[in-house]
């Protein structure tokens, strides 16, 4: 059994390290699964202890007795915080008071042991008060968890492990009475307490797989609504919602890169806006409009391509993010493919009115005093003057 006891105590270590790197779990979470994990290691140690390995390896049989003693008093508070822990229903902390009992016990024995007034063996009776205390407190906790649930639909794993914490505590009496009754002459005490221990963390084991697979399910859906949420339904584009995180992401960049006095950031901000499409919605109807919008966001898209994102941010308005570390030769660059495309399409489908974009662009510097909102001006005001002479052309 020796090497159950290593198992326990290896479950106990495992999930502490777990918990401590698991940086996408809820804090209440990893609170339970270090209260776990401490159960797991003060057990294993108990149990290891019991084999008496340890104390035929070392020939000091009462300091390791002295020491079991004292973990079983410990685990006590550590039985406490787990079920506090696990608990969704609202309840004072008694793990609080359990831990200053601890304390205080621990100290008085420890002083009385010092000066051969008291002995360290009574730590024995005192956790064993301790645990019962738990175990009645975790039945009572386990009645309200149950009615918690049924009220607010929580989650049940938390009313299986409550109820887990008084059946083990009841297999350590059990351990305890064969013990008594075999007149203290067993040479490995707790072989029932390590099965039921070591059944306990298959089940959580299987319970955290499970868990685990339901979370990664929920965050495959959280991102596909993510997804949704920041994407144009009509062209498939990012949306202006979109935008606004790109453009909060940025100003933040610029404002790090300012600080560290680096002038290298640098990006292209393009404004566009696509002419006739009045036009098409008056004479050939919203469908053909909506045709025309998606042609120019799949034009868009595609002159962008790698070197940045494009936006819808209104009907026939689009803004594009352009990167590089020219990005003014990039802008060009993607303005040559976007004349390029819309030509090639204007002259394939030959329809009533031409796709035809406005185009304006603003180059930001980190080491410039120019805030993005004062270059989406800029852009914007560029833009306007295209369309202008654009149309001043066609009179």
């Amino acid at each position: 059994m020796f090497i159950g006891s290593v198992f326990i105590l290896f479950f106990g270590f495992a999930i502490i390290v777990y918990a401590m790197f698991d940086v996408g779990t809820k804090r209440e979470r990893k609170n339970t699964l270090y209260a776990w994990g401490a159960v797991s290691l003060t057990t294993g140690l108990v149990l290891l202890i019991e084999t008496q390995m340890i104390q035929i390896l070392t020939g000091r049989p009462e300091l390791w007795t002295t020491l079991k003693y004292a973990l079983c008093l410990i685990m006590g508070y550590f039985v406490a915080l787990q079920i506090d822990y696990m608990t969704q229903a609202p309840h004072k902390h008694f793990s609080h008071v359990i831990g200053y009992i601890t304390v205080v016990l621990l100290f008085v024995e420890t002083v009385g042991t010092m000066l051969n007034i008291l002995s360290f063996y009574r730590l024995w009776y005192l956790s064993a008060l301790i645990q019962t205390f738990d175990s009645i407190m975790a039945i009572v906790l386990l009645f309200r968890e149950i009615r918690y649930n049924k009220a607010n639909k929580g989650n049940r794993f938390t009313v299986y492990l409550l109820a887990s914490i008084p059946i083990l505590g009841g297999v350590v009496w059990v351990d305890l009475l064969i013990y008594a009754m075999a007149g203290r002459h067993m040479t490995d005490w707790g072989r029932i307490s390590r099965i039921s221990y070591i059944i306990f963390i298959a089940i959580v084991l299987i319970f955290l797989l499970r868990d685990s697979i339901i979370t990664h399910q929920r965050a495959l859906e959280m991102e596909k609504y993510k997804i949704k949420s920041i994407t144009d339904a009509m062209t498939g584009l990012l949306n202006k919602g979109a935008y606004i995180e790109k453009e909060a992401e940025l100003t933040g960049k610029l404002i790090k890169a300012r600080e560290d006095g680096e002038d290298s950031f640098s990006f292209a901000i393009m404004s566009l806006d696509l002419n006739y499409l009045k036009k098409v919605n008056d004479n050939l109807g919203h469908e053909d409009g909506d045709r025309f919008i998606q042609a120019a966001a799949n034009i868009l898209k595609d002159s962008v391509g790698d070197r940045g994102e494009a936006y819808r941010v209104g009907g026939d308005e689009f803004l594009a993010i352009i990167y590089g570390d020219d990005p003014e030769s990039a802008y060009r660059d993607v303005v040559k493919d976007l004349n390029r495309k819309v030509d090639e399409f204007n002259a394939s489908e030959q329809g009533d009115f031409p796709l035809c974009f406005a185009y304006g662009h603003a180059i930001c510097r980190s080491g410039q005093e120019y805030s993005i909102h004062d270059l989406e001006r800029i852009a914007d005001q560029e833009m306007y003057e295209c369309k202008h002479k654009m149309k001043a052309e066609r009179t």
